[in-house]
């Protein structure tokens, strides 16, 4: 196929579930991947790149593997989709406990994963979004409501 093409609706299976859909715009993020969390990066205008420590109060979100309604943003060959609003695949790690659903996720010690955050450390800023998913142990991917924080 060649050309623009245009899709609207919601993608059912035929046991009645869907897909996750995210929002999301392009950032330029040098070096970024999907699933990956990112934060504000303090020596480049309009640019974000992966975190790098816990609970970091500059947290912009996670970068999207393949956004529902994908609104535009950064023209850089760097860019990448930023999710917005919505549920997306994000790396997480356990470092600070096993992540059960419902779970506040924050930056980690890890770069580009989130982990569970104690409600009592997590400032404004700091918030990645919501597990949707559990992960017991070690590291993994899994789905997240996106917040904004």
């Amino acid at each position: 196929m060649n050309g623009n093409q245009f899709i609207s609706g919601t993608l059912t299976f035929s046991n009645g579930w869907s897909l996750p859909s995210d929002v999301a715009e392009n950032m330029d993020c040098p070096g970024c991947a999907a699933g990956e969390v990112v934060v504000v990066d303090p020596d480049h205008d309009q640019r974000v790149k992966p975190s790098r420590r816990a609970y970091d109060g500059t947290v912009a979100g996670v970068i999207s593997e393949m956004p529902t309604l994908h609104i535009g943003g950064s023209r850089w060959e760097t860019a990448k989709p930023l999710a917005l609003a919505g549920q997306v695949r994000c790396k997480v790690t356990a470092e600070n406990g096993p992540i059960k659903r419902g779970d506040l996720l924050v930056s980690s010690s890890t770069p580009g994963y989130a982990m569970r955050g104690a409600v009592e450390k997590i400032q404004p800023g700091m918030l990645v979004g919501k597990a949707l998913e559990p992960l017991a142990e070690g590291e993994g991917t899994i789905l997240v409501l996106i917040t904004g924080g």
